[in-house]
């Protein structure tokens, strides 16, 4: 580096404390540890007396300077089963007349009640009758015959519907 230079000297990046500060560059360390100001929790020892209870928490007051809930051990939950008896009714064997079966949600022996409700196939006939120029009301005929539709069968006592019956 020449002495006449109008350039300032160059200033090295990390100084030792006591070591002469010309030209030397200290090797990177890490910094110095400093204790915390953080309370010290005493070591966990598995099994000598269960788990720990909650740990004190240092106090701080949270927003608008309500102090900081206090720190709770969680309650214990206990999970039992408990057994779920159900009647599975095959809707195979309701057809578009009334059956006789028990109700599975009042347990009565009934003879269901049906009525007609559009399914699959009153819908398909409609989109066809659609798409064919029966679009002046000749394409809602599905809707008005009965044995077009699918059939739901209900308690009589409870209401609850218990099957349909499929035409497509």
């Amino acid at each position: 580096m020449n002495p006449n230079s109008p350039y300032p000297k160059p200033v090295p990046r990390y100084y030792m404390p006591n070591q002469p500060a010309e030209g030397f560059i200290a090797e990177r360390q890490p910094p110095p540890y400093y204790s915390s100001a953080e309370p010290q929790y005493p070591p966990y020892r598995a099994g000598a007396e269960g788990p720990p209870a909650a740990y004190p928490q240092p106090y701080y007051t949270g927003i608008g300077g309500n102090p900081a809930p206090a720190m709770y051990r969680q309650p214990e939950v206990i999970v039992t089963s408990v057994p779920v008896i159900a009647t599975v009714v095959s809707a195979a064997h309701f057809g578009a007349t009334p059956t006789r079966t028990t109700c599975p949600s009042c347990q009565q022996q009934i003879v269901t009640n049906i009525s007609p409700v559009p399914g699959l196939l009153t819908w398909l006939l409609f989109g066809g009758l659609l798409l064919f120029g029966c679009w002046l009301g000749c394409c809602l005929i599905p809707f008005c015959v009965d044995s077009l539709q699918d059939v739901r069968h209900t308690c009589p006592s409870c209401n609850h519907e218990i099957g349909r019956f499929k035409r497509l």
